[in-house]
């Protein structure tokens, strides 16, 4: 979106240079339309290529087809800055050298998952990323910022399976026998004793203290 202020300024730039007045109607046209493809930069960017390349008024969407030109150009020019910032791991090295960026560069550049998302890509994932940063960065502004950002195609994580018992463990040897003098049992040698609660009289202590 152009602002009033410099749409104003642009507007008698171009009537001054070309001597022509635009009438109000047309005036609020213009800035209806250009207010849909253009912010402040394009804007002024594509008055002044207007001035210097036209010998003629231009019409609003000739200003927006040098906008579109100058988009190009300089989406080539900002590209080749992220990728120098890319290249480098200091934070403080990549904020320097991202400084030149414009407002639509920034823009395309979180539409497509940031300066992380260049860095970590493959050369062949390079390519298509500036493809969608220059097809981000000539849209309207209006437009780039309801862009979602883009993802790369990224080899699947390794799934690991959790290896599951084919056969139920058996527990039944491992519950308690009751038997009817409430005797208690216990496990020994892989066989079952059963220990007799009841208290030994004197005489079975005796022979059962022999057998040892």
């Amino acid at each position: 979106m152009i602002t009033q202020a410099k749409f104003e300024k642009g507007i008698a730039l171009l009537q001054t240079h070309f001597n022509r007045e635009l009438s109000p109607s047309a005036v609020a046209i213009w800035s209806e339309y250009l207010n849909q493809h253009l912010d402040d930069e394009q804007f002024t960017l594509a008055v002044k290529q207007a001035i210097i390349e036209l010998d003629f008024f231009p019409n609003a969407k000739k200003l927006v087809e040098f906008a579109k030109t100058n988009n190009e150009v300089q989406a080539i020019a900002d590209w080749r800055i992220i990728i120098a910032a890319a290249k480098t791991s200091n934070d403080q090295w990549q904020q320097e050298i991202l400084k030149p960026l414009t407002e639509s560069a920034h823009i395309a550049l979180a539409a497509i998952g940031g300066l992380q998302s260049v860095a970590l890509a493959e050369e062949w994932q390079l390519s298509k990323l500036e493809k969608q940063f220059t097809t981000v960065y000539c849209q309207s502004p209006t437009s780039m910022k309801f862009l979602p950002p883009a993802r790369l195609n990224q080899s699947e994580p390794e799934v690991i399976e959790e290896h599951k018992l084919t056969q139920p463990i058996d527990l039944s040897g491992l519950k308690e026998k009751s038997s009817p003098n409430k005797a208690e049992t216990g496990f020994m040698s892989g066989k079952y004793v059963t220990i007799n609660s009841q208290p030994l009289n004197k005489s079975e202590r005796n022979s059962s203290s022999k057998g040892f």
